[in-house]
């Protein structure tokens, strides 16, 4: 065992203590003056922490942390500690029954009398297997000091008295000082297991006190044992374009004969799979790597670590003058190679958030270069006698019965005659023989839908117990896809599904925030099922959310997964109806609900017959059942896999359809409650408003009472120890609490409940939750700021920052998000709570006295609309879900022919060339139509051309669109100008095909490859009702080609003319009957107006002037157009000012604030008139007089972020040689 203490005065500031700890692979972390308060508790990853802060103080307290272990397992032993001494005692239990405990006691200097009563303690309660180790304060010839203090001499004679021993090696404790008072004290009979102890002088831990590691030869924490693992297939070395042809070959001329059954045909299937796995992808055995290292470690710090830790124990050897300098060589050689490699990672993270499309993809770049491994052992279990489950047997069998059994639910407590006529119901329609539902829920599954599915499987996934990985999957050959479009359907046709579907391995993550992780209910189950499995899931899911939402089946209050729904839309109605209270002096009491264990609860028969009376019936109906009945689940504890277990209730977690499932089994828990109320999945939340609050009481009371006759009846348990409430109210004098209970038991009252993730108050400041986000943000500071490469002077002003890295102000972007949501909120249909909640402020009378949340984004709505004319009243309708398609990729030359911005000549040639042979191919019965759109600005007047050729005719179409509309509208309309000439055509039978060219990409993917309509949906929709109207009742076919704009295609070239004539005509429109506005339309208009408030603000600043010379225009892009990375940083310093001696004198009065040369050093003087640098910097005018024509410079034309138009050269040029310029002067070096 392995121990590590210091006095680290304060846990937050010990930088270091991380790496240490890791080195040295540390078991058990003892400190001393943690600095530890409600605010800041010490927190170690995912280690238990065992405390005793200094009461009603900031400083001073002590800590023992453990690490995560299979071996051992902790306990707090408060009975050992004096309340009058800062001390911590914990005992460690190992798996071979033997305990050591370990005590950590702080001894302040001045104060002896704590350590006299520290010395009676000591003698009265040690016992055998104690390890004392502290700052004790205690000098003493014995343990080396070249003094002695009362200290000293008290624990000297409790030492003789108790049997204590101390091991340290006799090495001062403190830096700069030859005390040696941190002390590892042991009982006599430990002592011969005692491995080393070691003062770390060599390590850098920012602290006056040196830590102390003590190795014990008990019982050491080790990993899970890998003898004998079976090897496991690694995706990630498998070749994915070898598979998809060995699957092409090895699935073509496979056949199935009609009587064989489900099973069979699986089988099949699965061995042709695994016999395509074993000969493409290797196998391997996974090692466990003891300790992870940081996001940007890479070999040369590797290589630089090992011989720093060669060094560091060289000098502990031998302390000679000759090993300390090549400590401190291998020191600075490690420091600097560190830095380079975090300067590397930067620079590749800053490239691939530059080089994201979106904001998630921006955060999924960023937590895959800066992501933290966790640690998900499953540790020992105290069982409910006290006896510690150390075996993996034992700890699976515990899970299993607490996840598995049901053994939560006891029929006792539930309504059994309900049971009765619910389960009667049941049979019946298990054995009804229904006449065959029709509808799309039980149509045959297209390819379409399957390819849908398959396109939403993730990568990187864990697979189920069939090893089959997701990459293998999406990654398959054609015919692999057709067998399984083949399976699928008779899955659906049999209602029965392969046995391999309904298997999961479950493993168990922590749940976050727990102090130990020593019983079952601090894990989370998560069941790994088949990726075949979840593909079927969706496609059924699909076809059931579809049917409940367009049939308005789940309850109005329900927003946790689905469509067009969000915990935001939850969240504001809970809020925004306290807020109207307080507007009102209302109290508003609100109870949470908590189901215990919620999704492992559903009672499966129960769910089946709601099921069947919501109108889900037929084939898939007998699907779900399949589904439900004779799933077996097997635990996966730290590798070791248990015994197939049927488990009778309860839902699959991390199953796709188990969500919609859920949602349909609590439809009707708030059917009878009046009160306000919203749900998330099984997050339950109901309140009553009103002035008198003993009448809010009684008809909360009485909910209370409903729901609980709701949970009796569906066999689900509300948890009693967790359901609680809060009063919200903003007058002076708070109420107080009121009794309410659920059953027998009283709710428990809670300050700051916390809902969907964010935590309340009683007076809804949310100052609870903005400390909790505080702090969780502060932790990411230094890496953004790193991502950013800003590296500018701590005092710089926090509007120079914002603007230089360009980053909204934090009110300026939650007005911008604020706009946004209300706009998407508004375009809702009028059945969701929040949509009624907004149509009610709007036709309110009366002015609010605290401003409430929806009223605050109303009015920052109509500043955006006074400011550039768009409405959030005029929003397109949201569309409800329209099913399951999967987005296809498009043709390989929509790539290699460029963009008419970039094409180029050869370019062109083909693309002109490759439209020619297209042409030709089409017969006489063909109507060939060219489409385009135009816009002179995006938004602004835009025109939709196109030119129609039949029958040796050319008909030319042109139509004003809009006076502010976007070029994907104007393309729109340009091909429904086709679509709509081609319904006025009075003899349809001449035409087959309808060939329809368009130069833009977009609009091509929304009509023929199931692209995502972001905006312009209702245009969009109605092209695609048009299309299919067409080809259903003339059976014409409609087919889309992209041509490559301004190649000298010449009916694209008419297209585009008539566009612009009709874009020309748009900007004379007067006043447009209605104008749709889409999602696009409003962020730019919100963008524009919080632009304007930032520009104005950085104009009229008192701070950052300096900066302003060179940076006078805001935006919300940062310039990343650096030679590298550390020029960069160096050069943002140099325009903020914030640099060179002469500022940093002012900072600190012992900088010199001269040059070398003897004169200030300031910005302008080091770019422009140091003669040290004269060299650099003639070769930098002679560079600026080759690309200008000018040898004047000055700061404005190296440092300015503008663009000068009296200069030719580019911005990146400039930069470019000020960063050689930086390079040669090496003053930065």
């Amino acid at each position: 065992m392995k121990i590590l203490f210091i006095n680290c005065q304060s846990f937050n500031t010990a930088y270091g203590l991380n790496s240490t700890i890791e080195k040295y692979d540390v078991d058990i972390l003892c400190l001393n003056e943690t600095f530890e308060n409600t605010n800041n508790p010490v927190k170690l990853k995912d280690w238990t922490v065992y405390s005793s802060p200094r009461p009603n103080k900031s400083r001073g307290g002590t800590a023992i942390c453990i690490r995560p272990s299979l071996n051992y397992i902790s306990e707090h032993i408060i009975s050992k500690q004096l309340d009058s001494i800062e001390m911590t005692c914990v005992k460690i239990t190992f798996k071979d029954k033997k305990i050591i405990n370990i005590w950590c006691p702080y001894i302040p200097p001045e104060k002896p009398y704590l350590m006299d009563e520290l010395c009676k303690h000591i003698n009265n309660k040690i016992t055998d297997n104690t390890v004392i180790v502290g700052d004790l304060n205690a000098k003493s010839y014995q343990w080396n000091n070249k003094t002695e203090n009362i200290h000293g001499k008290l624990l000297e004679e409790c030492m003789n008295k108790s049997k204590l021993i101390c091991v340290n090696d006799c090495q001062a404790s403190r830096r700069n000082s030859d005390s040696i008072i941190d002390l590892s004290l042991i009982t006599q009979n430990l002592y011969n297991e005692v491995i080393e102890c070691t003062t770390l002088s060599h390590e850098n831990i920012q602290s006056d006190h040196i830590a102390i590691f003590t190795k014990l030869n008990s019982c050491t924490n080790t990993q899970v044992p890998l003898e004998n693992e079976t090897p496991k297939f690694n995706i990630n070395k498998a070749d994915l374009d070898a598979w998809k042809t060995a699957t092409e070959e090895s699935f073509q001329n496979l056949e199935f004969f009609n009587n064989q059954s489900i099973e069979e045909i699986y089988q099949i299937f699965e061995d042709k799979m695994m016999l395509c796995m074993e000969n493409i992808i290797p196998k391997t055995t996974r090692n466990i790597r003891k300790h992870h290292k940081p996001c940007w470690w890479n070999k040369t710090v590797e290589e630089k670590k090992h011989l720093l830790n060669k060094c560091q124990r060289e000098f502990k050897l031998k302390n000679t003058p000759t090993n300390l300098t090549k400590l401190m060589e291998a020191e600075s050689s490690f420091t600097d190679a560190k830095d380079e490699a975090v300067d590397e990672w930067s620079a590749l993270l800053c490239t691939q958030l530059n080089g994201s499309k979106n904001l998630k993809e921006k955060w999924s770049n960023f937590k895959k270069l800066t992501k933290k491994n966790e640690n998900n052992l499953v540790l020992p279990f105290l069982d409910s006698n006290g006896n510690i489950l150390f075996e993996e047997e034992d700890k699976e069998k515990i899970l299993e019965d607490t996840f598995f059994k049901g053994n939560h639910l006891n029929a006792n407590n539930f309504d059994n005659d309900f049971y009765t006529e619910i389960m009667e119901k049941y049979i019946n329609i298990t054995l009804s023989e229904e006449v065959e539902e029709e509808g799309y829920m039980n149509e045959e599954i297209s390819r379409d839908e399957l390819e849908g599915s398959i396109a939403k499987l993730k990568k990187n996934s864990a697979p189920g117990p069939d090893n089959i990985f997701t990459e293998l999957i999406i990654n398959a050959g054609d015919s692999l896809i057709s067998t399984l479009l083949h399976i699928f359907n008779k899955s659906i046709e049999e209602g029965r599904i392969p046995i391999q579907w309904k298997r999961a391995n479950v493993k168990f993550l922590k749940k976050a925030g727990k102090s130990n992780y020593n019983h079952p209910s601090s894990y989370r189950p998560i069941s790994l099922t088949s990726v075949l499995g979840k593909t079927m899931e969706r496609i059924i899911t699909t076809r059931v959310e579809c049917y409940v939402e367009s049939e308005n089946i789940l309850d109005i209050e329900q927003e946790g997964f689905r469509h067009f729904r969000s915990t935001t839309n939850a969240l504001l109605n809970l809020t925004q109806s306290i807020l109207d209270g307080f507007n009102l002096d209302n109290f508003t009491l609100a109870v949470l609900i908590d189901f215990e264990k919620a999704y492992d609860s559903v009672w499966r028969e129960g769910l089946l017959v709601k099921l069947h009376q919501y109108g889900i019936k037929g084939k898939i109906w007998k699907w779900i059942q399949a589904f439900l009945n004779e799933r077996y689940s097997r635990c996966i504890v730290n590798k070791h896999e248990g015994q197939w277990c049927r488990t009778e209730t309860g839902l699959p977690q991390g199953s796709v359809i188990s969500p919609i499932l859920f949602n349909i089994f609590v439809i009707d828990l708030f059917e009878k409650v009046k009160a306000g109320k919203c749900k998330f999945a099984d997050d339950s939340t109901f309140w009553n408003t009103g002035n008198d609050l003993e009448e809010i009481r009684l008809k909360t009371q009485d909910e209370l009472k409903t729901i609980m006759n709701w949970s009796k009846k569906w066999r689900i348990n509300i948890n009693t120890n967790k359901t609680e409430y809060c009063i919200f109210s903003r007058n002076k004098k708070h109420p107080g609490t009121v009794h309410l209970v659920l059953g027998n038991q009283p709710i428990k009252y809670n300050p700051n409940p916390k809902l969907l993730g964010v935590t309340l108050d009683e007076k809804l400041t949310f100052s609870e939750h903005i400390n909790i986000i505080e702090k969780k943000a502060g932790k990411s500071l230094g890496i953004l700021r790193e991502i950013k490469g800003i590296g500018v002077s701590a005092t710089a002003s926090l509007e120079v920052l914002q603007v230089m890295a360009g980053v909204l102000p934090l009110d300026l972007r939650r007005e911008e998000m604020a706009i946004r949501d209300i706009a998407r909120l508004n375009s809702y249909s009028t059945k969701i709570p929040i949509r009624n909640k907004i149509d009610e402020w709007k036709n309110k009378e009366t002015v609010d006295k605290f401003i409430s949340p929806l009223g605050l984004m109303l009015q920052q709505a109509k500043n955006m609309k006074e400011e550039t004319d768009i409405s959030i009243d005029d929003i397109e309708p949201e569309y409800q879900f329209q099913g399951l398609q999967a987005s296809k990729s498009p043709p390989e030359y929509w790539r290699t022919l460029g963009s008419s911005k970039n094409r180029t000549k050869e370019q062109e040639i083909t693309g002109k060339n490759l439209i020619l042979n297209k042409l030709n191919t089409v017969s006489p019965s063909t109507v060939v139509a060219f489409t385009d759109g135009s816009c002179q600005s995006n938004p602004g007047p835009c025109g939709a051309g196109a030119i129609v050729i039949f029958n040796n005719k050319e008909i030319e179409l042109k139509q004003p669109v809009s006076k502010r509309g976007s070029i994907l509208l104007a393309e729109l309309v340009a091909i429904k100008l086709v679509l709509d000439y081609v319904s006025r055509i009075e003899n349809k039978t001449l035409i087959e095909e309808v060939k329809i060219f368009s130069d833009s990409q977009t609009a091509i993917g929304i009509l023929t490859l199931n692209w995502k309509i972001e905006n312009n949906r209702s245009t969009s929709h109605e092209i695609i009702s048009l299309i299919k109207c067409i080809q259903k009742h003339h059976g014409i076919r409609i087919n889309f080609d992209w041509t490559p704009g301004h190649a000298d295609v010449r009916g694209n070239e008419i297209a585009d003319k008539l566009a612009k004539e009709a874009a020309k005509e748009a900007n004379q429109i007067q006043k447009e009957a209605h104008i749709t506005v889409t999602k696009q339309d409003i962020k730019t208009a919100a963008r524009i107006l919080v632009n304007k408030k930032w520009q104005h603000r950085w104009d009229n600043s008192d701070t950052g002037r300096f900066y302003y010379n060179f940076h006078q225009t805001v935006s919300n892009k940062s310039t990343f157009n650096y030679p590298d990375h550390k020029t960069a940083k160096i050069i943002r310093n140099l325009r903020s000012g914030y640099y060179l001696k002469n500022y940093q004198n002012k900072i600190n009065q012992n900088i010199d604030p001269k040059c070398e040369c003897g004169q200030l050093e300031t910005v302008d003087h080091y770019l422009l008139f140091c003669e040290n640098y004269e060299e650099a910097r003639q070769k930098l005018i002679h560079e600026i007089y080759f690309n200008t024509g000018s040898l004047h410079i000055d700061l404005e034309l190296l440092l300015s972020i503008e663009k000068n138009d009296n200069v030719s050269v580019s911005n990146e040029t400039l930069m470019r040689l000020l960063g050689d310029f930086i390079c040669e002067s090496r003053r930065f070096d």
